[in-house]
């Protein structure tokens, strides 16, 4: 549902002796609305809105799903995240050898640096590119 517009704060809308207060106080009222509008419109993106960190990472598993090499990478915070998600999965030297199945992440966490212990639905021996969101 894409919302409706709204009225702006006037100071001509109120009466002489309260446009002076009025005057003040809709400068960063309608400057939050109109913040909040324009986002709440289809201008939320994952990367500047959200708490994530998108990370591109080249991957390659063996036939258990173990990263070979190993795969490990830094986020900007050190608390416990939520989880990991792959939204992306290119082969980048074979682009007709896709993904087996959905593709799931085993990880562990040490402060800021992630480890991929496993990876579901990838082909074994193929490169892929992947892009992760990492939810905080």
């Amino acid at each position: 549902m894409k919302l409706p517009s709204y009225r702006r704060i006037v100071k001509s809308d109120y009466s002489v002796e309260d446009q002076v207060l009025v005057d003040q106080l809709s400068v960063s009222i309608n400057q939050g609305f109109d913040i909040l509008y324009t986002a709440m419109n289809k201008r939320i993106s994952l990367r500047d809105n959200v708490q994530t960190n998108i990370k591109d990472i080249q991957i390659k598993v063996d036939v258990k799903g173990t990263p070979t090499p190993a795969v490990k990478f830094t986020i900007d915070t050190t608390l416990n995240i939520e989880g990991l998600q792959v939204i992306k999965a290119t082969n980048t030297k074979n682009p007709t050898v896709y993904p087996t199945g959905g593709i799931f992440i085993s990880y562990a966490q040490v402060d800021d640096v992630i480890a991929i212990n496993n990876i579901t639905g990838l082909v074994a021996g193929e490169i892929y590119l992947i892009r992760i969101v990492v939810y905080s």
